[in-house]
C-alpha cells in the first residue's frame, strides 16, 4: 500500500507541474511566434518528452525510483521548453542585427566622411555597440541562471534577462535604420546635385557652340 500512495503522490506531483509550467511554455511559444515569426522545434521536441514521461508514470509496472527519475526528467524537459524561445528570439533578433549593420560598415560607413555625416553618426554607432554589449551580457548571464529549477527565483530572473536583452535590441532597429535612411537621402541629393551641375555644363556648351 505505501508503494502505490508513493506512486499516486508522484503521479499528483506530475499532473501539478504540467498544470502550473505549461501555460509559460505555451507563453514562451507564443513570445517567440509573435515577436520573430518562427517556432521552435527543440522546444517541441522537449514538450513530446514531457509527455513521454508522464504516460510513463501512469504505467502499472513503474517502480517508485523509476517514477522519481521521470518526475526529474518531465521537470527538465519543461524547463528547456520554457527556456529555449526566449533565447531563439533574441538570437534571431542578434543576427538580424548584425547583418544588417556589418552591411552598412562594409558598404556604406566609408561614405559618412565623403558626405559629411560622421560627426552626427558617431554618437549613433557608439549607442549601437554599447547597446550590443549590453544585451549580450544579458543573454550570457540568462544562460548562467537558466539551468535553475523552474520554481527558483534565478530561472525567473534569466528568463527576464533573455526578455529584456531582446527588447534592448529591438530597440536599436530604428537607429540602425536611421543611418541607412541618412546615407542614402544624402547620396541621393549628392547624386541630384552632381547630375544638375553636368546637365548645366552641358547646356551651357550646347549654348556656346550655337
Amino acid at each position: 500500500m505505501k508503494n502505490e500512495n508513493t506512486l499516486a503522490e508522484h503521479r499528483e506531483q506530475a499532473i501539478s507541474l504540467i498544470k502550473n509550467y505549461f501555460p509559460k511554455v505555451q507563453e514562451a511559444l507564443y513570445y517567440l511566434e509573435g515577436r520573430e515569426s518562427k517556432h521552435s522545434l527543440a522546444a517541441y521536441i522537449d514538450i513530446r518528452d514531457v509527455l513521454s514521461h508522464f504516460a510513463t508514470l501512469l504505467r502499472e509496472d513503474i517502480d517508485t525510483e523509476s517514477a522519481r527519475d521521470n518526475i526529474a526528467n518531465l521537470c527538465e524537459h519543461m524547463r528547456r521548453a520554457i527556456a529555449e524561445p526566449y533565447q531563439i528570439a533574441f538570437e534571431n533578433k542578434l543576427g538580424k542585427i548584425d547583418d544588417q549593420y556589418n552591411i552598412y560598415k562594409y558598404r556604406l560607413l566609408k561614405w559618412e566622411r565623403i558626405l559629411f555625416l560622421h560627426k552626427h553618426h558617431f554618437p549613433i554607432h557608439e549607442t549601437i555597440k554599447k547597446n550590443v554589449i549590453n544585451a549580450k551580457n544579458l543573454w550570457i548571464e540568462g544562460r548562467r541562471k537558466k539551468n535553475s529549477n523552474m520554481w527558483d527565483a534565478k530561472f525567473e530572473e534569466a528568463i527576464s534577462h533573455f526578455i529584456e536583452a531582446y527588447d534592448v535590441l529591438s530597440d536599436l532597429e530604428p537607429k540602425v535604420q536611421e543611418v541607412y535612411n541618412r546615407i542614402h537621402e544624402r547620396k541621393f541629393a549628392l547624386y541630384l546635385a552632381l547630375g544638375g551641375i553636368v546637365l548645366s555644363t552641358v547646356i551651357a556648351v550646347i549654348i556656346a557652340i550655337l
